[in-house]
């Protein structure tokens, strides 16, 4: 359980996590500052409440997009959480049809997505709508149940 833990502290939307050189900008979820708790789940879909980060690594810009789906995915986009473009994007929900819509794809165009899922998954990931997205906008993809892990040099 979480309350087990005496080293957890909140964070949200314009906060930073630091690894020791590395500056991690949490894009989401928004916080309400006032009462210093999230503002209720944003839509009562758990995944939807997951964190986004983003940082720049090798002078490479990562974007790790945690479980969020489309519904969020509007959010980031509208109120320009998420600008420009990403080298590495972790693609969203396990690169379930539920994310890694086209528009947001077309909005950020990462060169390489990372679609993180495990071998034999009952959920059917990576889903088809998703992967024909990346074909479509001709962007390289590696998914870890057939790569195995990832390193970004």
């Amino acid at each position: 359980m979480l309350q087990e833990y005496n080293n957890l502290k909140v964070v949200s939307s314009s906060d930073t996590i630091r690894l020791k050189d590395i500056e991690i900008e949490v894009v989401w979820p928004v916080l309400n500052q006032e009462i210093g708790e999230c503002v209720s789940s944003f839509d009562g879909n758990i995944n939807n409440d997951s964190l986004v980060l983003s940082f720049t690594y090798l002078k490479k810009r990562f974007l790790l997009m945690g479980d969020i789906e489309e519904e969020v995915e509007r959010v980031l986009i509208r109120e320009k959480l998420v600008e420009g473009t990403y080298d590495v994007l972790k693609a969203g929900h396990h690169c379930s049809n539920t994310s890694n819509s086209e528009t947001f794809l077309k909005t950020i165009f990462p060169a390489l997505v990372i679609c993180s899922l495990g071998e034999g998954n009952t959920f059917g990931h990576p889903g088809s709508e998703t992967l024909k997205n990346f074909s479509k906008l001709n962007v390289q993809y590696l998914i870890t149940s057939e790569e195995g892990n990832i390193q970004i040099k």
